[in-house]
């Protein structure tokens, strides 16, 4: 794809063809000048959004989309079968141009998941300075008082709540932070207009416990590490 719109074209076409076997994901598609979140259900269910000018969104291993504007074509995008198919189960009434994907895809358990509902807590209040604590009320986004850069998000993806517990399962720790015992790695994407510069800071372990090395993805590998050509590692 050569903008993260096409890319939301050609993944959705792909989903029209083939559908989709997970239970569920939310894939981020951004260049240098607009972001899209292409959120999937299982089977061919699915809702994109164009992120607006000075917003921020985090997704908590969740669906979070939650009023979309069936009459905004410029921002979302849906497939149409999904909508007539809530109307027909009840799930949505016809007259409101406002689609609640969230409820319809998952359950009130999952939405209400307590690993999953912690970080979102801990999230929105570093973001926004406000505590959520009701699981039907955390924004998909917001506009805050502040621009983000890449230090803030590696601070961000840093965070614990208040008090970790000990315990005796296989983690040995209760943490359910942005960064827990399950966070393997860390990445901070950088966009430029020219790609090659694109900067991308990663960890190989927990976030805070390792540090961001700076990366250059797009820009063919370090010298160091370039001894075979592409035709003669394959």
């Amino acid at each position: 794809a050569h903008t993260a719109r096409e890319a939301v074209e050609i993944a959705t076409q792909l989903l029209k063809e083939f559908g989709y076997f997970h239970d569920g994901r939310t894939y981020t598609f951004a260049d240098a000048n607009e972001a899209w979140q292409l959120a999937i259900h299982q089977g061919n269910s699915w809702v994109a959004r164009k992120i607006q000018d000075d917003e921020v969104v985090y997704i908590p291993n969740n669906f979070m989309m939650d009023k979309v504007d069936l009459n905004d074509k410029n921002t979302w995008l849906i497939e149409p079968n999904q909508v007539e198919r809530a109307i027909k189960d009840g799930r949505h009434d016809a007259k409101n141009p406002i689609f609640n994907w969230r409820k319809v895809v998952a359950q009130e358990s999952v939405r209400h998941e307590r690993w999953n509902a912690n970080r979102n807590v801990i999230a929105w209040k570093f973001l926004t300075g406000k505590e959520y604590n009701d699981p039907e009320q955390f924004p998909y986004s917001a506009k805050i008082d502040r621009k983000l850069g890449v230090k803030d998000a590696i601070a961000f993806l840093r965070l614990h709540e208040d008090y970790i517990g000990q315990d005796q399962e296989l983690y040995h720790s209760k943490s359910e932070g942005i960064c827990r015992t399950t966070s393997h790695d860390s990445i901070v994407y950088n966009l430029t207009k020219d790609p090659t510069l694109t900067e991308a800071w990663k960890t190989l372990g927990r976030p805070c416990q390792s540090v961001y090395i700076p990366l250059y993805p797009l820009a063919g590998p370090a010298e160091g590490t370039a001894f075979v050509d592409p035709i003669t590692a394959t």
